[in-house]
């Protein structure tokens, strides 16, 4: 689990704010910096013992991004930038927030995304750092939407928008469709509705409330969409994602079927508590 931090300048660690932040949001821990430089250059860890496990954050700079956020496909997406191709060529450097001891448990990734957002956000500080780049989610934002997702993170929620995109798909005229990215590093899987009888903003809300649920309550189908009778309620079952993504990756599929079809469950029914056998371990805001 990781974000980067884009630069226009070195970056100045404010190494003694992120530190009170931490522990104060984390009171379990006890945060202490490996390391101290006052730029960031061969990296920095922010080491947190105590709680549950013990936890490293890792702060370094790169070289270069292996995949870029200047794809025009990603800036298009990036509805809530006014320029995203100009905040883009404002930096020179790439630095990585990442977690990389956490393990593949549901509680432990929304844990581990809640703690990047707060220390990004206090990265974000500096003015230096023009945008941040989520490159699995593929989303990008400038460094001042930070604090509103650090007041998100502190409320307890994941902030979906920083952590999971949503790619629409207008293919077929009266249909809908809807995909995520980044959701298989907290559940095991992404969720896919194809081709619904809804509007965009319908769609999306359906989409988001499941994905509001299962990042606050884990893999447990339950009242997630909620329920109600007639042939527009929600089903689901699972498979292999149709999209072409990096790699081959479980999907959740959302369906609008008549109650007369056979289906693997229905969103708001709670005697569906199976997942999918993705090998991962129990456990946006728009």
């Amino acid at each position: 689990m990781r974000l980067y931090a884009l630069a226009r300048a070195a970056l100045t660690l404010p190494a003694a704010d992120i530190l009170a932040d931490l522990c104060r949001f984390d009171p379990a821990r006890r945060w202490v910096l490996e390391g101290r430089s006052p730029q960031i250059g061969a990296g920095a860890v922010f080491a947190g013992a105590g709680g549950s496990r013990d936890l490293r954050i890792v702060l370094q700079r790169l070289d270069a991004l292996a995949v870029g956020p200047a794809d025009p496909d990603v800036l298009n997406r990036c509805w809530w930038l006014e320029d995203g191709a100009v905040l883009v060529a404002r930096h020179r450097l790439h630095y990585r927030l990442s977690l990389p001891d956490a393990d593949e448990s549901w509680l432990t990734a929304t844990e581990a995304a809640r703690l990047l957002t707060r220390v990004m956000a206090g990265l974000a500080c500096d003015p230096a750092l023009t945008a941040v780049w989520n490159d699995t989610a593929r989303v990008l934002f400038a460094a001042e939407h930070m604090h509103g997702f650090a007041r998100r993170a502190a409320g307890g929620d994941v902030p979906l928008q920083l952590w999971l995109g949503l790619t629409y798909g207008l293919d077929k005229p009266g249909l809908v469709s809807v995909s995520t990215s980044g959701l298989a590093d907290f559940m095991g899987f992404e969720v896919e509705l194809w081709d619904a009888p809804w509007s965009v903003e319908a769609a999306g809300e359906k989409v988001t409330s499941l994905l509001r649920y299962l990042l606050r309550h884990g893999p447990v189908l339950g009242d997630a969409i909620g329920s109600g009778g007639g042939p527009g309620r929600v089903h689901y079952r699972f498979g292999y994602s149709r999209l072409a993504r990096p790699q081959p990756v479980q999907a959740m599929f959302l369906e609008v079927a008549a109650p007369s079809v056979p289906v693997a469950g229905r969103i708001g029914e709670s005697r569906s508590r199976e997942r999918p056998r993705s090998g991962r371990r129990p456990g946006r805001e728009p």
